[in-house]
């Protein structure tokens, strides 16, 4: 995904065109600019990257996000240039939309979902080696250090988490590149840490305001800025909404029954 290319215009359709408008454009394209049927090769590679990234909903919503952030016009580029001030800057972070709330909740359920998956795993070895007195979940120091890691290979491969994907959050290079593994486990470390206090009692709910209040008010996470990363939002439907409440629910409420 580039930013920097028009996909719309590759694919010689309007910004908003329609599912069906955008395969039709496609098609009549491949048939022009098809290697097999004497076409350009390079212009095909492009039609392919438009077409994949438009005909995905998920992915065309990014691509549209990152095209109104990071691809102003000329005018606007050359009085960025002439004109680099403080006063220029404060009006970019005044239009970057924060969602505190989706980004905590999405964390929440990423890591409850990992707890029952871990949960799930040690009745397993239970039943088997008789290894420890299991209750249900493993503990939270546990679940944390080891999601980290997972959260790293899911932000890596996909640039979003189930909890993300459900709340319709994604993380990216400014460029639209995803970040390398090395990268996510910096960025999970430092979201954990710096946001989350690594779960630890009283602690966290210090750190979770803290981080609260430097997202209201510079418009982006302390991890985001310090490694260059930059993280989405879509608008989250009723629906999603709904399943990511009855999942929490849920899981509280299999807690409870596992406590009794």
């Amino acid at each position: 995904m580039d930013p920097a290319i028009n996909y719309y215009e590759v694919l010689q359709v309007s910004p908003n065109a329609s599912q069906e408008v955008i395969e039709a454009a496609y098609k009549r394209l491949a048939k022009m600019y098809h290697p097999d049927t004497g076409g350009d090769e390079e212009k095909m590679k492009i039609i392919n990257e438009a077409y994949e990234v438009l005909s995905d909903p998920d992915l065309r919503f990014q691509y549209d996000n990152f095209r109104k952030w990071y691809c102003e016009d000329d005018k606007e580029k050359q009085k960025k240039k002439e004109e680099p001030n403080v006063e220029n800057i404060t009006s970019q972070k005044k239009e970057v939309i924060v969602h505190p709330w989706p980004r905590f909740w999405a964390r929440t359920i990423d890591l409850m979902l990992w707890a029952f998956i871990l949960g799930i795993i040690g009745v397993f070895y239970h039943a088997i080696f008789k290894f420890y007195d299991y209750t249900g979940f493993l503990p939270t120091a546990v679940t944390i250090a080891t999601w980290v890691f997972v959260e790293a290979y899911l932000i890596s491969a996909y640039g979003t988490t189930p909890g993300k994907w459900l709340l319709k959050i994604h993380v990216f290079h400014k460029d639209g590149s995803r970040l390398s593994y090395a990268e996510a486990i910096k960025r999970s470390l430092f979201a954990l840490g710096y946001g989350y206090a690594f779960g630890i009692p009283l602690l966290n709910l210090i750190f979770l305001f803290n981080s609260y209040s430097y997202l209201k008010k510079n418009h982006l996470t302390l991890w985001d800025m310090y490694l260059n990363s930059h993280t989405t939002h879509g608008e989250i439907s009723l629906i999603r909404k709904i399943v990511a409440a009855m999942f929490v629910i849920g899981i509280w409420v299999i807690i409870a029954l596992g406590e009794v």
